[in-house]
């Protein structure tokens, strides 16, 4: 990872280990997500966009997931946050574009999708998941029904087959990775 200031990312890192941030995790939890592994995952990338923020307080710009975590974080705060102008996740929207490469080049790696996307983004993904678990099972009962014998007529198959791919395709074009954050 080439890390740009290496002490102000360890100040996150220390931060990330702190009961603030533990406290931070159980809120996101409870109130902006459903379990813990997907909380503890948000404010890793939070610390990862604030120490951003840190470094380019004019360029960069929240996804809704991060900017409504830094909200909830403004509620609760008991100690010095490193590097945190808070007021920059209430900016208006900037390149989310340019917030995606800076990420990229700092970390090595594009932005988690499944966090830095919206609501909305989220929900086409799981449906893009959806789609292929369902021609995964047609797979499935296809290899049972000719292992067993069971006979299944082709019109039944042609159509399960037409919808399980209308599906993905529908899920496919609908992907968040064709628009805003890359």
């Amino acid at each position: 990872m080439p890390i740009t200031d290496p002490a102000q990312w360890q100040a996150m890192r220390d931060w990330l280990g702190s009961a603030d941030s533990r406290a931070l995790r159980q809120q996101v939890e409870r109130k902006i997500m459903r379990s813990a592994a997907q909380a503890e995952s948000v404010v890793q990338e939070y610390a990862r966009f604030v120490y951003l923020l840190g470094l380019h307080p004019q360029t960069v710009t929240p996804p809704p997931l991060l900017a409504a975590t830094a909200r909830l974080h403004r509620t609760m705060v008991s100690a010095p946050f490193p590097a945190a102008p808070f007021n920059a996740v209430d900016a208006p929207p900037g390149d989310a574009g340019a917030t995606a490469a800076l990420y990229a080049a700092e970390f090595g790696a594009p932005p988690d999708p499944a966090i830095w996307h919206g609501p909305a983004a989220r929900r086409q993904t799981r449906a893009l998941v959806a789609a292929l678990t369902g021609l995964a099972a047609l797979v499935l009962l296809g290899l049972v029904a000719q292992l067993t014998g069971l006979p299944l007529s082709p019109e039944v198959w042609l159509t399960l087959l037409a919808l399980g791919f209308g599906l993905l395709l529908v899920a496919a074009w609908n992907q968040p990775l064709r628009r805003k954050w890359f």
